[in-house]
Order: structure tokens, then C-alpha cells, then sequence
């Protein structure tokens, strides 16, 4: 029986991955109480999944969400991401005829290629979402993934900027990260701005919630921190659009502001960062240094016990449609942020959020951002603000309000 409020979420992220759990299960959540009925297609890491696979299909069960884990294959390059497709499309096809689904739900390019061939051989019958994200194809230029003077990423670049516009035609609403990037839509791509929603990476705030100072002072002993030192937290990968330089540059730029820091890294990347001549170059001491690979629920607790979260990637246009997914976990954790470039909206958001933007790793932009840093510190103000910007609250709506909108 066909309903309405059926909906098919197609995703090539994985929701044992942190980020699936973070920027998919915690919407869905809230919109499974509004009597929405999801079924979900990932592709899952296999050690992930191993690790995680049951206790977040027990999760899902427990809010009435169904889900159907592919394993995702990697190797070799384009040959392995088709096969991965071919599995996605030929699932999804075969769910949506046993299910009638109102809605097919698609984040990011891999799975829209889905959504678009439902789309096409459904017509209304199926409203298509494009959950674009940001600018995919760009970031993996930018990030130096596709290299275009190869002649097999040419063509594969070449397809998804011919598939894009067809996501654009064809899909019943886009969903993107930020204004800049939609303003660039609408102003060089003719796209309608209704047709855009806009709503940034939203956090729990249940889940990243404060601490107490003892279980802080208690974390600090455990991680070997003095508890006097001003701590510098880097959460994230490291690699393609993140380079590990940027953050040991911007903390030994730091640790000569403070004197006494400390530079916890939060990335499962571990094995690299701790054998990096870089280390040696910018003369970090391995007592200077903890590197943890936390589980998202546990997150909070370290990025508590910080005094200054760093986000950054590495330069790109593409950068305009980004909205930092742990600039709002540092944010509702009261820890105030330093920004490196030009990312998406943040130059509009710096006098309404605790963040300070740095366009240079120099001593004298990094100094004036930590002048005003140390001197605006305040948890509950800073949470405060980034509940009004982007909490899960806002995003459930937001969601909630586009299905209604489109059926």
C-alpha cells in the first residue's frame, strides 16, 4: 500500500559512518515522528560496518526506518563506483515497485543518477530531490581527486557536469548548504530560487551537549593534558581536501600566542599524522601532541575540554556551497572557531556566531583572531547562538516543510 509520507532515502555515505550518523539518522529521527516512512539504500565501509552494522540497524528499528546496506567497493578507481551504481539503481527500482514510494530522497550526485532514472521512468508519480550538498564534481577537482589531465577523470568529470544540469531540469527541489551557493545558481545557472532550499549542517544538541568542569579536569588527566593548557582541537580527516600542514601551521602559530597548548586531533587518519616529518618541522613535541579516534556519541566530551576548534579545506572554489559539519559540533559545545579562508557563508555569520576567520596562517591574522577568541569566550552565549543557526530542530522542519511542499 502506497502512502504519501513513504519515502526512499538513496545515500552512497554510510550511516555507520559518523557523518551518516549525524546528517542523516539524526533528521530522520525527527521526521519518523511526524509519521514519515523511510527506507534507506547506503553503501557501508566494510570494517564500519562490522563494528557498528547492528547497533545501528537496531537503532532504525527502533524508529520505524528501514534500511538496506550495501557494502561499498573501492578499488579499482570509476570500474568499482560503477558497480556500486549498478547495485544502487537496480535495488532501488526493485523497492520502489513493491512500494510505491512518494518521495525519492537523494544526497548528493551518485544517487541522484537514481533518483533522476526513477524520476524519468515514473514522471509525478515520484517527486525527486536532489540533496546536492555542495558542489561535488568542483570539490573533487579541488581536492585534487580527479586530476583533468587524465584522460579517464575528463570524461568521468565531463558525464556529472551533463548529469547535473539534468538534476537541476528535472528535480521537484534542490537542497544546498548555504546562500552563496545558491545565489551562484540562480545568478549563472537560471535555476528559479523557489526550486532551492538552503538549510545548513545541523547538529544535536542533545547529543553535543556541555560537561562539567570535573569531567573535564577528568579527561584531561586521562589524555595526559596539563590542566592549564590551552587547547587547540582539529576534528576531521585528514587528506584530499584536508591537509594535515594547514592544522600543525595554524598550531604552532597558536602554541606561540598561549605558550602553554596542546593539540588534540580527533580523526581516525592516526597511523599518518604520528609519522609526519611535519611534526618535526614545525617542532611539535609528541607530549604536545594526542591524537583520538572517538565515537560520534562520544565526541562532545573532548570537544569540551578545548578552547579553540580549527576548520578549514584546502582552497578551491567550490568552497562557496560548503557549511562545515563541525563548526556546529564545536559551536554547541561552546567552543568558539577558527576558520581558514572563505567557506560558504561564514563571512555573513561572524557577528552573529562565536568564529573568527583568518584568510592567512600569519602571525598577525592569528593573533588578532585569538585576541578576539580569548576575549569573547562565554559557553552558554556561544551555544546559545548556534541553537538559533543550526540546530536539528531547524533542519527537521526545514525537511518536513519541503515534503509537504512537493506532494
Amino acid at each position: 500500500m502506497s502512502s504519501n509520507k513513504q519515502i526512499l532515502y538513496i545515500s552512497y555515505d554510510g550511516m555507520t559512518d559518523p557523518l551518516g550518523q549525524s546528517q542523516v539518522i539524526s533528521y530522520m529521527r525527527g521526521l519518523s515522528k511526524q509519521g514519515y516512512l523511510f527506507t534507506i539504500i547506503s553503501f557501508e565501509k566494510p570494517d564500519k560496518f562490522r563494528q557498528k552494522g547492528d547497533e545501528i540497524r537496531a537503532l532504525l528499528t527502533r524508529h520505524n526506518i528501514t534500511w538496506h546496506p550495501l557494502i561499498y567497493t573501492k578499488k579499482p578507481p570509476v570500474v568499482s563506483t560503477l558497480y556500486d551504481f549498478w547495485r544502487m539503481n537496480k535495488l532501488a527500482f526493485k523497492l520502489q515497485k513493491a512500494n510505491n514510494y512518494a518521495i525519492v530522497h537523494c544526497r548528493s550526485y551518485l544517487s541522484a543518477l537514481v533518483g533522476l532514472n526513477l524520476k524519468n521512468r515514473y514522471g509525478q508519480a515520484i517527486k525527486f530531490i536532489f540533496d546536492m550538498r555542495g558542489f561535488w564534481i568542483e570539490e573533487r577537482v579541488d581536492g585534487k581527486m580527479w586530476n583533468l589531465n587524465n584522460a579517464l577523470y575528463k570524461r568521468v568529470y565531463q558525464f556529472f557536469k551533463a548529469k547535473e544540469q539534468q538534476f537541476w531540469k528535472h528535480a521537484d527541489r534542490i537542497v544546498i548548504l548555504t546562500n552563496a551557493g545558491k545565489q551562484h545558481m540562480v545568478d549563472q545557472e537560471n535555476i528559479p530560487a523557489e526550486k532551492i532550499g538552503v538549510i545548513p549542517t545541523c547538529v544535536d544538541f542533545d547529543i553535543f551537549k556541555l560537561t562539567t568542569p570535573t569531567e573535564q579536569l577528568q579527561l584531561k588527566k586521562q589524555l595526559g593534558i596539563a590542566e592549564q593548557a590551552k587547547i587547540f582541537i582539529y576534528a576531521g580527516a585528514v587528506g584530499g581536501s584536508y591537509s594535515i600542514d594547514v592544522v600543525f601551521k595554524a598550531f604552532a602559530l597558536y602554541r606561540h600566542y598561549f605558550k602553554q597548548a596542546h593539540l588534540l586531533l580527533l580523526t581516525k587518519d592516526a597511523v599518518a599524522i604520528n609519522t609526519s616529518p611535519l611534526l618535526q618541522q614545525y617542532q611539535i613535541n609528541a607530549n604536545e601532541l594526542s591524537v583520538v579516534e572517538a565515537p560520534f556519541t562520544s565526541v562532545y566530551q573532548y570537544l569540551n575540554i578545548g578552547h579553540l576548534g580549527f576548520v578549514f579545506y584546502n582552497q578551491g572554489w567550490s568552497n562557496i556551497a560548503r557549511s562545515p559539519t563541525k563548526m556546529g559540533e564545536y559551536l554547541a559545545c561552546g567552543l568558539p572557531v577558527l576558520v581558514y579562508g572563505s567557506i560558504g557563508d561564514i563571512d555573513d555569520l561572524q557577528n552573529k556566531l562565536n568564529i573568527a576567520i583568518v584568510n592567512e596562517l600569519t602571525e598577525k591574522e592569528c593573533f588578532t583572531a585569538f585576541d578576539k577568541i580569548n576575549v569573547d569566550k562565554d559557553v552558554q552565549s556561544i551555544r546559545a547562538a548556534a541553537f538559533d543557526y543550526c540546530s536539528l530542530e531547524s533542519g527537521v522542519a526545514f525537511y518536513s516543510g519541503i515534503y509537504q511542499e512537493i506532494q
